[in-house]
């Protein structure tokens, strides 16, 4: 038997809008891009459909934050049902990834690598960042109680996020409707105020991440 195809795996995710893409929409399909990025905001499971009649190995290992190996080449073959399923004869494997309450956010990782009884290999791999928390938000200008005589005012502040990433900063001095939008610059922000009276304000503002956070 001369075979010089190697095996192939779809990946995808269990329940369609579980995960979402990098710019925080849900995803509809179930497939999934191989190679890609993806964010969730707590667990899920991924799946996939291997196509090879002489399938020798499939060997699943995943890492997080690129230091922390969750799995090392997890045989699919025998993998247990508190971490997934194989379904022999279709060769479908599904992968139940847990996110811990504590520590959980952070970059997932996969390496599918598929083996073949002809020696063919071949690696698909796919990324998800988990984040399960709000970003951080800091004014820095003004300052608690501080008086100003200048009109338009700048205001000015740090955002932080290690997951989804921020999508954007709110903020209001009028009430606490957080309806005005600022200038997000990497993890900086700010805007211009322009007071119409005299009188004392207070500042409002929030970070709002990819994923809603």
């Amino acid at each position: 038997t001369v075979d010089t195809v190697a095996a192939v795996s779809t990946i995808e995710q269990n329940t369609a809008n579980t995960l979402y893409d990098t710019e925080g929409k849900q995803v509809s399909a179930t497939a999934l891009s191989v190679g890609g990025t993806y964010l969730s905001k707590a667990g899920y499971t991924l799946k996939g459909v291997i196509t090879e009649n002489h399938l020798k190995s499939a060997k699943l290992t995943v890492k997080k934050d690129g230091t922390t190996t969750l799995e090392n080449a997890l045989d699919l073959k025998t993998i247990s049902s508190s971490k997934g399923s194989w379904t022999d004869g279709t060769k479908t494997w599904t992968y139940i990834q847990s996110i811990a309450p504590t520590g959980g956010d952070g970059t997932y990782t996969y390496s599918l690598a598929l083996e073949d009884d002809a020696g063919n290999k071949t690696t698909e791999t796919l990324t998800v960042k988990v984040d399960t928390t709000a970003p951080t938000l800091i004014i820095t200008t003004p300052g608690a109680d501080q008086a100003t005589s200048t009109t338009p005012m700048t205001i000015r502040g740090t955002v932080d996020d290690a997951g989804a990433g921020v999508k954007k900063v709110v903020y209001s001095y009028a009430d606490a409707t957080l309806s005005k939008e600022a200038v997000v610059n990497g993890n900086s922000w700010s805007h211009d105020i322009s007071f119409t009276a005299e009188g004392s304000f207070t500042l409002y503002a929030k970070a709002i991440d990819n994923l809603g956070w």
